[in-house]
């Protein structure tokens, strides 16, 4: 035996016999953990808000040292619970259902391990899979979250924790957010037999004291049975990996759609009222005169709802501060649903809810809604355009352009404010207060990561782009409010916050209707503005216009307002709204296998947020009508009517000429989502998700006509790239002023002169990148290859020369007897930008394939090759002294570039 060992068991030996000795003398051991009165000293007991009925945990708390202990039931062990949270207050974020975890306690000696099931891989195969369940197991354990001390045994025989070191102290672990621990108070604690509700105000990063909710409970079981997910139809998942499965496809995913327990009170009734509703209360914070549009927008699902038997299967109840109805109910404890009022200065709506893990049921669900949606239409023009820049493109475009700068649109709008950049530089300033002084919306904390759990629905911006929207119909009320305000007879119309009632209720109660929709389950479906044409879509009133209120649908205002107009927006469900809802909620298992078949129909045709990156020119944020394309004309010729009325009617006598300004971005705002629009159909393939074997079933993949891509080829052609297409009246440039006003929240336009050129090259540019990106590119060339035989197809000739043809077409022009002069040049100043920014991207192409097919490189070099040609004779004929200084600076430029583009490829080994 090794020295080591001997002098532990001679030490063993020792502490045993000493244990021996004691235990003869008479001596009690020591207890595991100190008496409960000793650590519950000057704590008082939480009692149960249920009538003095058990709660989940005990609760005792110290109100002067704010300390908080809770007593576990002696049954812990391995019991699932949801420790969900909210920001209640004191932030930006109030409102929102922030993070949740789904989790369990386990023992080990004198400490309570916080453990979160590993759900994504699973084994749910009967016992002939007991040996692979087995390895599952063994391979894919739970994870450890924290871990807290016992601090001894309660009256009720379960262990006691620190509450207050689990949840205040660690807080970043529930949040993302770590707040100064030693002066946080809790708010009102309510304990209820199945949760327990617990604020705390914490001082956050420059000091703000914001308020965290903790709710805390056991997922209620109910009859509730799992419903797979059909990709025909838009819900959202819940998803885990059975490794006992064994499908045809290979894939061993179960996907569970998001959806509420909902059955029938009497099942023998064809309409029956449901045994348990999702009720929705309105939270008092909401001003009057709103309530009723926002009652309308969640009751409209009741409808949806009949086609599954169940009648009134959603109820709203208003909290009311003044009768003191439902005050007792707070809109964080995750046993309610709130329809939120919430004030952080940004255009926000969101419909986010919270979810079994194991079965996709619904527990809760909140809508929060902005007071500044409905006022919020004088948005930043750079702000609309950097969030807009990246629509429509796919993935590989947005990191083509984020690796090559030049290729970047907003570069050109890039101009330096000494006032933003002093802010931007000050260290002594936090992200928060640099976002106050900017005007700009304070951020999340980096660090706050939302589970898997919680469906937060980040992705909707629905809210800003309708602001955007609001802009536009604000703009059209100021220009032509003789026919939008006023009734045929000359009656002004009703109003509201000094609109017409009709639109901005609508607004309302439309906004309402699609968070709700998130709440049921359902996700976007960016396809339903396609359903009727345009002229079917204004000539509709009181019914629906849209497929669906989970589109982003846009406005519609005629440029001609002595036209039909029809609705501002959808009065109510789509009929892909009905479908989906009876599809995800009905209790007929036949009905809901065949008419999902259905998928065909044009009402109910579907495409969702990863669609609206992909090729399809109908999936479309912010358009309207089964021709995208005749929409970005309407916009286009909406936006130059309102431009003729810009000097006479965009500001009144008295009133700042900046007025005038938002006015003229917004139109140029409008001009450029036109181009984009357009630009869809180039290399467009319409995607669709029918089942073989569905009637009228279509292949999933259909390239757009060769027809339809030449026409928007031309529109973009039209009014991008030529000079004609932009309101460039000096009498108008002139007067594109400013805000003056310089503080925080307010520091005015960057670009005080407004920078004409650089705003029109931000448009072209954006052209220039949704035509000739690789992705794109690729697009047509493989649409080549997917157009049947015997029919027409563009090819990547046809579209690269045409691009070519239209920037270039000054070097064709006939300079016989002609004289330019720098005041009139030959090529004009936006023109000259024009064909810089092409000959950037052909080098670009030519000299960095980048994964592309090997064909865009080599038209790339033809068409370089080819201008270099033609420049040659061009300037040849300028050195005569009959061209102007512009054009002839900027030809000697293209061509010495060019040939170092070609010198490069020739030399290249």
């Amino acid at each position: 035996m090794s020295r080591r060992l001997s002098v532990a068991a001679a030490a063993a030996s020792t502490v045993m016999a000493c244990g021996i000795a004691a235990a003869q003398e008479g001596e009690q051991p020591k207890p595991e953990f100190p008496p409960f009165a000793e650590v519950s000293k000057d704590h008082t007991k939480i009692v149960s808000t249920a009538d003095g009925a058990k709660s989940l945990y005990t609760l005792y708390f110290d109100a002067k040292k704010q300390q908080m202990l809770a007593e576990l039931n002696p049954q812990f062990e391995g019991q699932r619970i949801f420790i969900a949270t909210s920001v209640a207050g004191g932030s930006t974020l109030t409102g929102h259902q922030w993070n949740d975890q789904y989790c369990y306690w386990t023992r080990l000696d004198d400490k309570l391990i916080l453990m979160e099931p590993n759900l994504l891989r699973q084994a749910r195969g009967g016992s002939q899979d007991a040996e692979l369940r087995s390895a599952v197991e063994r391979t894919y354990a739970a994870r450890v979250i924290t871990s807290v001390p016992i601090k001894c045994m309660g009256p009720g025989g379960g262990p006691v924790i620190d509450l207050d070191d689990l949840l205040v102290k660690n807080s970043q672990l529930f949040t993302g957010m770590q707040g100064n621990a030693g002066l946080a108070k809790f708010g009102t604690v309510r304990a209820f037999p199945h949760n327990l509700e617990i604020p705390v105000a914490i001082p956050m990063g420059r000091g703000e004291i914001t308020t965290l909710h903790y709710s805390i409970s056991v997922i209620p079981k109910t009859s509730y049975t799992p419903r797979e997910s059909d990709y025909r139809v838009g819900y959202f998942l819940t998803v885990f990996k059975d490794l006992t499965k064994n499908d045809k496809d290979g894939s061993q995913f179960t996907r569970y759609i998001n959806r509420w327990s909902l059955q029938k009170r009497d099942p023998t009734l064809k309409l029956s009222p449901p045994r348990d509703p999702i009720v929705f209360y309105i939270e008092h914070t909401v001003p009057v005169r709103y309530r009723r549009y926002v009652a309308e927008g969640i009751l409209a699902w009741n409808e949806a709802f009949e086609r599954c038997g169940i009648l009134n299967a959603i109820e709203v109840r208003q909290q009311d501060s003044q009768t003191q109805a439902f005050m007792d109910i707070a809109p964080e404890d995750v046993r309610y649903n709130f329809f939120r009022w919430i004030t952080s200065e940004t255009a926000f709506a969101m419909g986010p809810s919270r979810v079994n893990p194991e079965t996709g049921e619904i527990l809760d669900a909140d809508i929060i809604f902005d007071d500044s949606m409905l006022k919020n239409y004088a948005l930043d023009y750079h702000a609309m355009v950097e969030a807009n820049v990246k629509e429509g493109l796919s993935p590989d475009a947005i990191a083509f352009m984020e690796q090559r700068p030049a290729w970047n649109p907003l570069s050109r709008l890039n101009t330096i404010d000494p006032a933003r950049e002093e802010i931007l530089a000050d260290t002594d300033l936090s992200d928060d207060q640099k976002a106050d002084l900017l005007g700009l919306p304070r951020q999340a904390p980096a660090s706050a990561l939302h589970s898997r759990v919680v469906q937060q629905n980040f992705g909707c911006n629905f809210a800003a782009g309708y602001a955007m929207q609001m802009r536009t119909a604000a703009i059209a009320m100021r220009l032509m409010s003789d026919e939008l305000l006023f009734d045929a007879d000359g009656t002004e119309v009703p109003m509201i916050d000094g609109v017409p009632e009709e639109y901005l209720g609508g607004i309302l109660r439309y906004i309402v209707s699609h968070e709700a929709g998130h709440t049921l389950g359902l996700r976007h479906n960016f396809k339903a503005s396609s359903w009727l044409t345009l002229d079917e879509y204004r000539n509709r009133t009181g019914e629906a216009n849209t497929g669906s209120v989970m589109d982003y649908n846009a406005f519609y205002i005629p440029a001609d307002p002595s036209q039909p107009r029809g609705d501002w927006v959808t009065p109510t469900l789509g009929p892909y709204d009905f479908w989906a809802i009876e599809h995800g909620y009905t209790l007929d298992d036949a009905r809901r296998t065949e008419m999902v078949k259905d998928v065909a129909k044009r009402e109910l045709m579907f495409a969702t947020d990863e669609d609206a990156s992909g090729p399809d020119p109908f999936v479309n944020r912010w358009d309207m009508g089964a021709d995208p394309l005749q929409f970005a004309q309407h916009q286009l010729d909406l936006a130059n009517a309102l431009r003729g009325r810009l000097l006479d009617k965009a500001v009144k006598d008295g009133e700042s000429w900046h007025l005038l300004r938002q006015a003229y971005e917004q139109l140029l705002f409008m001009h450029m989502r036109s181009v984009g629009i357009a630009s869809r159909y180039i290399g467009g393939v319409e995607v669709n998700r029918d089942f073989k074997g569905d009637p009228d079933g279509r292949d999933p993949l259909v390239p757009t006509s060769a027809a339809k891509q030449r026409e928007a080829l031309a529109f973009i052609i039209g009014n991008a790239f030529n000079d004609a297409a932009f309101d460039l009246r000096p009498e108008v440039l002139r007067k594109l002023a400013t805000d003056k006003h310089r503080h925080w929240g307010s520091i005015g336009s960057f670009d005080v002169a407004f920078s004409v050129h650089n705003q029109v090259a931000m448009i072209q540019s954006m052209a220039l990148l949704t035509l000739m990106n690789p992705s794109a590119l690729t697009r047509v060339y493989d649409n080549e290859l997917r157009t049947l035989a015997g029919e027409d197809a563009i090819t990547l000739p046809e579209l690269m020369g045409a691009v070519v043809d239209a920037v270039y077409s000054e070097l064709d022009a006939d300079l016989d007897g002609k004289t330019f002069v720098n005041r009139q040049p030959m090529i004009s100043s936006l023109r000259r930008n024009l064909q810089n920014e092409l000959t950037t991207r052909l080098i670009d192409l030519a000299l960095n394939p980048w994964g592309m097919p090997q064909p865009i490189q080599t038209l790339a070099l033809h068409h370089l090759r080819q201008i270099s040609q033609r420049l040659d004779e061009v300037v040849a004929k300028a050195g005569k002294g009959q061209v102007d200084d512009y054009t002839v600076a900027h030809l000697e430029d293209q061509k010495d570039r060019i040939q170092k583009a070609l010198n490069a490829v020739n030399i290249a080994p």
